[in-house]
Formats: structure tokens, C-alpha cells, sequence
């Protein structure tokens, strides 16, 4: 066996030669020793009195972005427990560490996409246990110093790169997040917006304004509220958050006010919060939003506007194979109106979905689930996807395209004497082949126009 004291020396030598070079060679070198004279050589409680060592081989790791390994190597390898004696340095160090790591396998940072939670469902990459992750999080928050500006920079960056992992994994631990970030001090967050250049493509060069920390954190504050079932609590934090903030990104005035509208539904205040979920629809044609807003009609016997609503949000772009929710609620208002066939159709094929893609069965499904079980197989999500599809375009209304503004990507159609505005992105199908005079089908409803500051219908769904 190799004396430690040695190969430790010899590491300390290489790692002063390498100092705050990335990938040096020196890195890798270190690397190699650790594992090939040390790692299978010595026990845990060895290696654990040797601060100085450790420090440099988790250096190493950083140092040639292994920022994973790093993690393990210091997580799972040695499970090395930082105390407030901590070497300042290494803690930071360690912070960053976990930053990269976590943005390094976040599946997105989209934060428009943070309102719905409709990803498909992923698995957590890491090789870290998250119960190790989160207890290691903890510390760090602790640790870093809120009076420091580095740290305290720190602090924030790791936090919400870990809400933005969590978030895109299947099922995020909202209690988790919730409590995490119990332990930021609001009154210390930046209320500036982030200002960021765009490094790569066509808009290279181009400088974007995002959202500051402060308006960060009331929407993950919010939104960890409103899964956890905190009711009271995110209508409090969602009004704070509309008084405090003056700039907003990614729709965030209107996503508070729909946590205000489904918090006040779901404590009864059903009136209030019906007439905020209007609008919000008005300025958001989001498919959940048209679904909450059917189902908040269907309870108070509207049964046909729940239905069109309902309609609406089967029709309007994006993944519909990830619409469960809204085949029940569909299936749900067609069996009030005695279209048993059509309801039994649509609640299949979220049954279908959820077998064929191997996903939970919930509740109300667990019966038909249970009788289905052995020819369920013979069902496709596709075909019955297609005939409810059909369905749901029965519902179009017919119009003809009266102009169209290439450059601008948008248009006017034109159906019983009224003109309607449509933007490019509702159109289903090759925009490029849509000329003037071509005849359409769409569907419609009311809309905010943010540039006259008027009611006015919007086009949601068009098709040849």
C-alpha cells in the first residue's frame, strides 16, 4: 500500500501547479492517483482527516467540469459533512459546484412552462441520492453568508437552479422547494431585471431582459403554495407579490392572479375566483386555463359554455397526448348532456394514454381500468385521439382569409360579416401554403388587445 501521507504531498504539489487553470493536465493526473492509489486503498474515515487532500482531488474533479463526479466523489464517496469551521473557500467552491451540476442536467429553464407542470414525465439523472442533494442544499443555504455579496449571490443562483431541476423532473417536491425557500430573505434579493446577452445563433449579440431574483422567487413562493395545497398562504404571498412588484417577465402578473383565482375556487370562494380565471383567459389562452374555466361553468350547470371551453382547449397547439386532465373533464360535461358514447370515448383514451405510455392510473379511472384489463391493449391512443379530434373540429366555424402580413406573421379572416385577427402560430398546418381568399376553419373567443387595451375576439384555432 502506498503511504498516504505521500501520494497527498505529491497531489498538493500537482494542484498548486494547476491553480485556477481549467482542464490542466495536472487535473487529470490527480485523478488518476485518487483512484488508482488511493480510492480502493484507503477506508472513508481515513481520508475524511485529511482536509487538504480532499479539497484538491474535489478541485481536480471542478477543475476538468466533472462536476458530477465531484458531487459523488464528495457526497456519496466520503459523505463529508461541512461544518461552519469549513474553509470558506472550499464552501464556495462546493456551491458552485452544485450549481453547474444542477443546470447541467435541467431538462429546461423555460419559465413560461412553470405555471402548467406539463412535462413529460423524466427521470431524475442524477447519481445522487435527492434526500443527500437537498440535505447538502440546506447546509450550503446556511453556510454561505447573506452579508456577503459573492455569497450571498451564491446563495440565490443555487436555489433556483435547484427549483428549476426539480421542476422538470416527474412529480417536483413542491414541499421541498417550499421549505428551501423559507430560507432566503426577501428583502435582500435584487429587484433589478437580469440582463443577459445571447452568446450562440441568429441573435447572437442580443441582450435580453429576464426576471429580477425578487420576481423569481414570488413565483416559485406562489406556485410551491398552490401545490401544496397552502391556500390562504400563496393568496397572500401572490397579492404581496402584485403590490411589490412594478416589471414583469413570462406573463407573471397574470399567472398570480391565477393562483389568487384557483386558491380562492378551491377555499370556495367560487364566484371570485371564477370571474379572476375569466381574466386570466382573456389574456392567457393557455389549454389549462380554458379547462379550469369549463370546469368552474360545468358546476354552476352552464353546461354547453362548458363545453365550448372545454372544446377550445382540446383545440389549441401544443402536446394534446399530455391533456389528461381535460379528456376526464370533457368526458365529464359530454355525459351531462347524455353523450354517453362520446363521453365513454374520451375517457378512454386517457386510459389508453396512461397504459400504453406506462404511467399512474388515478382514482377515477381505477374501476374502468380494472374492467378493461384484459382488451385494453386493443384500444390505440392514436385512433381514439383522432376520432375525439374529429369531435372537437365539428365545432369550427367557417371563414375566409381576408389578409395576410407575411413579415409580421399575422392576418385577418373574415366569417358572417365580422373580421377576425389571427397570428400565425394558430394555424395548423403549412402557414407558408395560406393565401388570401383561402377558406378556413376556426374557433374563437374573447381576448385582451394589449394594443388598442380592448375585448376583442381572438382566433385560437385555425385549419384548412
Amino acid at each position: 500500500m502506498v503511504n498516504l501521507a505521500e501520494v497527498s504531498q505529491k497531489i498538493s504539489l500537482l494542484s498548486k501547479e494547476a491553480k485556477n487553470q481549467d482542464n490542466h493536465q495536472n487535473h487529470k493526473t490527480i485523478i488518476e492517483l485518487y483512484n488508482t492509489e488511493i480510492k480502493n486503498q484507503y477506508l472513508r474515515e481515513d481520508l475524511v482527516k485529511n482536509d487538504l487532500l480532499i479539497k484538491n482531488i474535489f478541485n481536480a474533479y471542478k477543475g476538468l467540469a466533472k462536476y458530477e463526479e465531484g458531487a459523488v466523489f464528495l457526497i456519496n464517496n466520503l459523505k463529508y459533512k461541512f461544518t461552519p469551521n469549513t474553509d470558506n473557500y472550499f464552501l464556495v467552491s462546493f456551491g458552485w459546484n452544485i450549481y453547474f451540476l444542477l443546470k447541467n442536467v435541467t431538462k429546461t429553464e423555460d419559465e413560461m412552462n412553470i405555471e402548467s407542470g406539463n412535462t413529460q414525465p423524466q427521470h431524475n439523472v442524477l447519481k445522487i441520492e435527492k434526500v443527500d442533494l437537498i440535505e447538502y442544499l440546506n447546509v450550503l443555504l446556511k453556510l454561505l453568508s447573506t452579508e456577503n455579496p459573492k455569497e450571498a449571490n451564491l446563495r440565490v443562483r443555487i436555489l433556483f437552479q435547484f427549483v428549476k431541476y426539480e421542476k422538470s423532473c416527474t412529480n417536483p417536491d413542491w414541499n421541498n422547494i417550499n421549505e428551501l425557500l423559507n430560507l432566503v430573505d426577501t428583502e435582500k434579493l435584487d429587484t433589478n431585471p437580469q440582463i443577459i446577452t445571447i452568446k450562440n445563433g441568429p441573435k447572437a449579440g442580443k441582450q435580453i431582459e429576464l426576471a429580477s431574483d425578487l420576481e423569481n422567487w414570488y413565483s416559485y413562493k406562489t406556485k410551491a403554495l398552490l401545490e401544496i395545497e397552502y391556500y390562504n398562504e400563496c393568496i397572500i404571498e401572490s397579492e404581496k407579490a402584485l403590490s411589490v412588484l412594478k416589471n414583469y417577465h413570462y406573463d407573471n402578473a397574470v399567472w398570480l392572479k391565477r393562483r389568487i383565482a384557483i386558491s380562492k375556487i378551491k377555499l370556495g370562494e367560487n364566484i371570485d375566483g371564477t370571474n379572476m380565471l375569466y381574466d386570466v383567459l382573456l389574456h392567457k389562452k393557455e389549454w389549462f386555463v380554458f379547462k379550469e374555466y369549463a370546469e368552474e361553468l360545468l358546476k354552476i350547470g352552464k353546461v354547453d359554455e362548458a363545453l365550448q371551453y372545454a372544446i377550445d382547449a382540446a383545440l389549441v397547439k401544443g402536446e394534446i397526448i399530455l391533456r389528461l386532465d381535460l379528456f376526464y373533464v370533457l368526458s365529464e360535461i359530454l355525459r351531462k348532456k347524455n353523450e354517453i358514447e362520446l363521453a365513454d370515448k374520451h375517457i378512454l383514451l386517457e386510459l389508453a394514454v396512461r397504459v400504453e405510455k406506462n404511467w399512474k392510473i388515478p382514482e377515477h379511472l381505477e374501476e374502468l381500468n380494472v374492467k378493461m384489463k384484459d382488451e385494453i391493449n386493443n384500444y390505440s391512443s392514436k385512433v381514439l385521439l383522432e376520432e375525439c379530434r374529429s369531435y372537437w373540429k365539428s365545432f369550427l366555424q367557417q371563414a375566409v382569409v381576408k389578409k395576410i402580413l407575411p413579415e409580421k406573421r399575422i392576418g385577418w379572416i373574415r366569417a358572417n360579416g365580422t373580421e377576425f385577427f389571427f397570428r400565425f402560430n394558430v394555424f395548423e398546418g403549412a402557414v407558408s401554403k395560406l393565401k388570401e381568399g383561402d377558406k378556413v376553419k376556426f374557433s374563437s373567443c374573447k381576448g385582451i388587445n394589449r394594443v388598442k387595451n380592448i375585448i376583442e375576439d381572438d382566433v385560437i384555432y385555425m385549419s384548412i
